[in-house]
């Protein structure tokens, strides 16, 4: 019990170190990048995904609400992420997924700072090593390390984006 307590605290002290210093640690990339091949800790561009997420933006900022873009998506027959993701066989499909995109996601999207080129990571943490419940974590303690990656948006349509949805 010792050794497993010990142990946990030192695999979360590494994952914290390489979280500070904008290394990549998730199993799974975020939709619109992939793990560069010759180093797992650096995402790079998925062309085919980045496609989608410039698109979803270029809608967002031209004037299409969330539910357009949704509807559009989804009659338009683009995977969502985790299909996406089932489809090229980098994650398994744990769930009946039936492929469609929802407001939620779109949402996600357009708030995520990852696609501006920052490592936004420690979202969420495990309460002990003995359990499998993961919380999440207060937003101001999340490890932000800004230009770890190339963008797939630029900041200024981020900041576009970030305006409309204030309001």
């Amino acid at each position: 019990e010792v050794y497993a307590a010990s142990t946990s605290v030192s695999v979360k002290n590494t994952l914290s170190v390489y979280r500070s210093e904008g290394k990549f640690v998730g199993s799974h990339s975020v939709y619109g990048y992939k793990k560069d091949p010759e180093n797992k800790h650096q995402l790079i561009i998925d062309e085919e995904a980045a496609e989608v997420v410039r698109w979803i933006f270029e809608k967002f900022v031209s004037g299409t609400s969330i539910t357009g873009i949704v509807r559009s998506l989804n009659k338009r027959g683009v995977p969502n992420p985790s299909k996406y993701k089932a489809l090229k066989g980098v994650k398994p499909e744990k769930y009946r997924n039936d492929g469609l995109w929802c407001e939620r996601t779109v949402r996600r999207f357009l708030e995520n700072r990852t696609f501006i080129g920052d490592m936004v990571q420690g979202k969420h943490e495990k309460l002990s090593y003995k359990s499998k419940i993961i919380v999440p974590v207060d937003k101001q303690d999340w490890c932000v390390v800004e230009g770890t990656h190339e963008p797939i948006i630029d900041k200024k349509t981020s900041a576009r984006v970030n305006f409309v949805l204030l309001f």
